[in-house]
């Protein structure tokens, strides 16, 4: 089946769905694909904003804003 068979056929199984559960996930699964289809885009860091972020780190560092592995990998298991 092409793809306009495919988005045809959808299109008749939705319009057949009573199930306001079903239709609030089609709406967002079809929101998330155009999102994550935008950020497909992304525009890599300037120069200036790399620097920045640098500059931004190593004052976090002097300052001891900083986590040791072992702590970075028991809150990212919490995540």
């Amino acid at each position: 089946m092409n793809l306009n068979a495919e988005k045809k056929q959808i299109k008749e199984d939705i319009d057949d769905v009573n199930d306001a559960h079903l239709l609030r996930a089609i709406k967002e699964m079809l929101t998330y694909a155009k999102t994550a289809n935008e950020e497909r885009y992304i525009k890599p860091f300037t120069k200036q904003q790399v620097v920045k972020r640098a500059l931004t780190s190593e004052k976090d560092i002097a300052v001891g804003r900083t986590t040791s592995l072992k702590n970075l990998r028991k809150e990212v298991k919490k995540w």
